[in-house]
């Protein structure tokens, strides 16, 4: 028979919160890249895939506006928009042009049996939805390698895959993905990078949807690659031009001589597809070595890059632009040292990484990676953000003893 704590336990281990009054809605955004269409693999995941798909759609709407959502299967295409009511939008497939005036982000899930172009469409970034149990790690590191291996004879040089961890917390999301990214740096040139955790399943707001029998699975890099096109086309009318990368285009045809693996870990973003202008920029962020701190923070991207007088400094970008800053010099000089010499050194500095080029006002975040925790008491409300680093079971899991708001970097 079943009883109220039975069905709390169950709830707890689908929707990732045994909290019964936990508040509906207010679940934690995954900070998912600046990409208009994102094309989303589906791991092992604790329930239906459908059901974390429409979370990852409903919370990139909440921060960034009407969202849609593209699944296929082998009879027809299911369009959802996510708050997106009230609004005069039409969601048949000859309409989803016309629909790109309202919706400004998509998400489109992959279909079984895709092929390495599906995976190639300029302007799309790559994003994984994954468990955190021990046989979901199993399957992402399948997926992974087969990724690998499909793009191992396209000319393609360090594409990110963006991991959403599901049904687990901050602190557990960023243990599973860091063992990933790890273990992706020694097996492949594919950097693998932590987006955030959703950690339950919460009410979906006003959802639109459509289906269609004239689209199915066989169709999607058309679609995606439809949406991409309506959404450059129409980028001038936003207030704010949709986020799309118009320089990554496919090469006309492969070179004859394709781009060998790269041996040394991927550490940052690099364009999509190789290009020899960009190559002098790219030394600085692909040669960059797995650090000892660095392996703490996997949604992190390493430098190789060190300020000349604060060599134990590491230093680190997020897909936001920003610089953060890596010490475990409690007394904080080395920090102090490394921030005054970024910042007499930026011109440097944007000029060997792609992805600082465009960054003219530097925002740097320091890191304090401790020991033990009581080390971290007379710095609160300094600025710095504190972390302890530990291991267990072998494995390397970071604790974080404040937020950017608790220690005054928040207006």
């Amino acid at each position: 028979m079943s009883t109220r704590s039975t069905y709390q336990d169950l709830a707890a281990h689908f929707m990732g919160s045994p909290e019964p009054n936990a508040p509906i809605g207010a679940g934690t955004s995954p900070r998912l890249p600046d990409a208009a269409v994102l094309v989303a693999l589906c791991g092992n995941l604790p329930s239906m895939s459908g059901i974390w798909l429409a979370q990852l759609a409903e919370r990139l709407a909440r921060t960034h506006g009407p969202t849609g959502l593209v699944r296929f299967d082998d009879q027809r295409m299911r369009v959802d928009l996510f708050h997106a009511e009230g609004r005069d939008v039409e969601v048949a497939a000859e309409k989803l042009p016309d629909a790109c005036r309202v919706v400004r982000r998509w998400i489109v899930a992959l279909p079984d049996g895709y092929a390495a172009s599906d995976c190639l469409i300029p302007s799309t970034e790559l994003v994984l939805l994954t468990g955190c149990d021990e046989a979901a790690k199993a399957a992402a590191r399948l997926k992974l390698q087969e990724l690998s291996s499909k793009f191992e004879t396209m000319s393609v040089a360090g594409r990110p895959v963006h991991v959403v961890t599901v049904a687990a917390s901050q602190e557990v999301g960023a243990a599973a993905a860091g063992g990933l990214s790890q273990w992706a740096d020694g097996q492949m040139s594919m950097p693998v990078r932590w987006c955030g955790s959703i950690e339950r399943v919460d009410r979906l707001g006003g959802v639109v949807t459509a289906e269609t029998r004239s689209r199915t699975r066989a169709d999607f890099a058309a679609v995606a690659t439809q949406l991409c096109d309506a959404l450059r086309a129409v980028a001038s009318r936003f207030d704010t031009p949709a986020p799309i990368d118009s320089s990554l285009q496919p090469p006309a045809e492969l070179p004859q001589t394709a781009t060998p693996p790269i041996k040394e870990p991927a550490m940052a973003t690099v364009p999509a597809f190789v290009d020899p202008n960009h190559a002098a920029q790219r030394t600085a962020r692909t040669d960059a070595p797995r650090s000892s701190l660095l392996a703490w923070f996997p949604e992190f991207v390493g430098l190789r890059i060190r300020p000349a007088n604060a060599a134990h400094v590491e230093l680190a970008i997020d897909m936001h632009g920003r610089l953060h800053l890596l010490s475990t010099d409690a007394s904080t000089r080395d920090l102090r040292v490394a921030r005054s010499w970024c910042t007499s050194n930026w011109s440097l500095l944007s000029s060997a990484v792609v992805d600082l080029k465009d960054v003219s006002h530097p925002e740097m975040v320091d890191h304090l990676v401790l020991d033990e925790a009581r080390l971290g008491v007379p710095l609160h409300g300094s600025g710095i953000l504190l972390h302890v680093g530990i291991e267990v079971a072998g494995q390397r899991r970071r604790i974080d003893l404040n937020d950017e708001q608790s220690a005054g970097l928040s207006a």
